[in-house]
């Protein structure tokens, strides 16, 4: 039995997965199996977990700095799994992946200004723009049977446009699981630096990638690029740490770098937590086999749910992710309207995942499920799904 299978009841903390609320206000019934937001039911690495509960016997949670160490391993995971070398001087400590776009969308923009995103893709994008008095300007991605490309064309007239300052890239992306390959996240920069438009890449998704598929961060790209480069990663998918983790911002520019810690020290930002730090440095360290044994669980799902599809005849599809733990299925061929696969999943199917037309209008017709979870809970949800559909 894998440590993935254990069941682990959630319902009884503060779980925006598994709360009635939560479930209630978004699939209006509480007793939908949750297949939603993007963390994990299982435990985190015991490495991590080992090294909180040293530092609560410890008993002191004073003021600290970074040590070397920290930075060392995190430098080192970062080369090994992004394909790039940073410097300290390279990193700056963030809340969160949304704290390091907001921060960035408010330095290097104006009110009013355009920010680019490549919908469908997370939701989530659209409030940091809007929140930040910004425009949403849309470069829609070409869809092909479920398979996606860059519409170069309409890039090209979009950071033409002077006001648009700004390009948030999602890669690998979500919810779709694509990653875009060095030569495609090469023609992107190069296209927005030669308009003076800044990138700024998520790669929160860049560590969960599946046998046969590359992954390599935008800050492995010729050294010509990076003054155009914001890397923004965390270990909060990594991990399963989306209630308590740092984020990180990387620049290699002296320029573009100084532009973002000025507004990070306007904010008083820019500092690591102890207890969270200490935990990460030791995941670092020592998190590589749980994190092979998940990757290796995940595609274990995948492989059900595949084979659960195939053997019903249901014309339900999805092309297997290169990275991330969410399937895009594609029920476009079921005859149902975007809004009735939705019902039919939340109140037919008692599944609680998320609409396409959640991450634009452009994902009408998908829906994004999170696949990490016990595998007699994925076996669950495909029966429900199965067993309810006409």
């Amino acid at each position: 039995m894998s440590l993935f299978d254990k069941i682990i009841d959630r319902k009884g903390v503060a779980s925006s997965k598994w709360h009635p609320n939560y479930l209630n206000s978004l699939f209006s019934s509480e007793d939908v199996l949750p297949f939603w937001i993007a963390d994990m039911d299982f435990r985190s690495p015991s490495a991590l977990l080992d090294k909180i509960k040293e530092r609560a016997d410890y008993g002191i949670l004073a003021y600290e700095y970074s040590p070397d160490s920290f930075f060392d391993s995190l430098i080192s995971w970062v080369e090994t799994h992004h394909r790039y070398t940073l410097s300290k001087e390279n990193i700056h400590a963030s809340p969160s992946i949304g704290s390091s776009i907001g921060i960035a969308i408010d330095c290097l923009s104006e009110p009013g200004d355009g920010v680019i995103i490549q919908p469908p893709v997370f939701m989530e994008y659209k409030n940091f723009i809007k929140n930040n008095g910004r425009k949403i300007v849309k470069n829609v991605l070409l869809e092909n049977e479920g398979i996606y490309n860059i519409d170069f064309e309409d890039l090209e007239n979009k950071v033409k446009v002077a006001s648009n300052k700004l390009l948030i890239l999602c890669n690998p992306h979500n919810p779709i699981g694509q990653i875009w390959d060095l030569e495609t996240v090469s023609k992107i920069v190069k296209i927005c630096k030669d308009n003076d438009v800044i990138v700024l890449s998520d790669e929160v998704h860049g560590d969960i990638v599946y046998s046969g598929n590359t992954f390599n961060g935008t800050l492995a790209l010729d050294s010509s690029l990076h003054s155009h480069i914001i890397s923004l990663y965390s270990p909060v998918k990594t991990f399963n740490l989306g209630g308590f983790t740092d984020s990180f911002i990387f620049i290699k520019d002296k320029e573009l770098k100084e532009k973002i810690s000025k507004s990070m020290k306007r904010f008083g930002l820019g500092k690591t937590n102890g207890v969270v730090r200490d935990a990460l440095e030791a995941a670092f360290r020592n998190g590589e086999p749980w994190l092979n044994d998940l990757i290796t669980y995940l595609q274990g799902n995948i492989n059900l749910i595949d084979s659960k599809l195939k053997e019903s005849g249901l014309p339900i599809t999805f092309n297997r992710p290169a990275a991330s733990y969410q399937l895009w299925l594609d029920f476009r061929q079921s005859g149902m309207a975007a809004a009735e696969v939705h019902t039919f999943l939340s109140q037919k199917a008692k599944l609680g995942m998320n609409a396409g037309f959640w991450f634009g209008r452009e994902g009408a017709g998908f829906t994004r499920m999170n696949i990490a979870s016990p595998r007699s809970v994925i076996e669950e949800g495909m029966d429900r799904l199965i067993t309810n559909y006409e």
